[in-house]
């Protein structure tokens, strides 16, 4: 891991940042102040000594631990000695939070008014809200906007929501930032005569990258349908059903994220793009390496 940061810093340009990212399912320092003190310690250790940027915590999720206000606790205290470092060494060190954008997940994890005087941003991780393994039916790892088919707590499930729901709790809209799966999920229908959105599927979970899509589904017989809903795709073929993101869709999320004032796009992962020119697939673009995070990067950076 050293010699990966070192590299990443030695190729950085212009205003890049870099942030180690800490996350996991506990946080079992949390309940006492003076564990907390040593966790910050080292984590001003370490950026120093590799001259980083400052610190993500993605915990997954407090809740499950009944640790609510002590994430704000943290929270606070890393921000404190942050802001103790740019008064007296003018380092100024960057905290965010990776956070679920499930509604009631949310609620139970986060004070989110309170998160907001700590953090300098949010990425708001807006993808997995359906996946096959949870629900008998086929439906989006990531929309937009809810289907005219999402009834009860699913129309919850969507983008639009639960970036409008993180700032109606407390966050500004500078400090949000969506994120952008470069992965989706492969179905396995039950029936291949019925293959829209909402049909039965035999519950198998499989997660696929934009590249192995790319890869593994280049053939003419594989259908792609844009639903104009809910601003997303998916591809058939046979059994095969799949939710996804591409080059359509995630223009159109980059310029909502521009035309509603958010911070700004978390892309989940560079090495799920399509990055090397090895695959001769209809469905991908091959005009240039990196086509998703190309297009995120030239819609966001046009902003005037």
């Amino acid at each position: 891991m050293v010699d990966y940061i070192q590299r990443m810093n030695s190729t950085k340009i212009g205003t890049v940042k870099t942030m180690i990212s800490i996350g996991g399912s506990e946080f079992n320092f949390v309940k006492k102040s003076s564990d907390i003190s040593r966790f910050i310690d080292s984590i001003i250790t370490f950026i120093t000594k590799y001259n980083l940027d400052g610190i993500d915590i993605d915990w997954e999720f407090p809740y499950l631990t009944n640790d609510k206000k002590n994430f704000s606790k943290l929270l606070k205290m890393i921000r404190s000695r942050f802001d103790h470092m740019e008064q007296n060494f003018h380092r100024k060190l960057l905290l965010s939070v990776a956070i679920t954008p499930i509604m009631y997940i949310a609620d139970k994890s986060y004070q989110i008014s309170i998160i907001s005087k700590y953090v300098s941003f949010v990425n708001l991780m807006t993808y997995d809200y359906h996946v096959p393994n949870t629900f008998p039916y086929t439906n989006y790892n990531s929309p937009l906007y809810s289907s005219q088919y999402d009834l009860l707590y699913f129309k919850y499930f969507n983008v639009y929501f639960s970036a409008h729901y993180m700032h109606y709790r407390g966050l500004r809209r500078e400090q949000i930032i969506i994120g952008i799966p470069f992965y989706g999920y492969m179905y396995y229908l039950a029936d291949p005569r019925f293959h829209s959105v909402y049909s039965l599927h035999n519950g198998t979970q499989v997660s696929i990258n934009y590249n192995e899509i790319c890869s593994n589904m280049n053939t003419s017989k594989a259908t792609r349908v844009f639903d104009r809903i809910t601003k997303v795709p998916y591809l058939y073929e046979g059994i095969r059903w799949i939710s996804y993101d591409d080059e359509e869709s995630i223009t159109i999320k980059s310029q909502w994220i521009v035309d509603n004032g958010y911070g700004g796009a978390m892309s989940f992962a560079l090495n799920y793009d399509l990055f090397k020119n090895d695959s001769d697939s209809y469905l991908c673009s091959q005009k240039q390496l990196f086509p998703l995070q190309s297009t995120i990067n030239d819609i966001l950076n046009d902003v005037n």
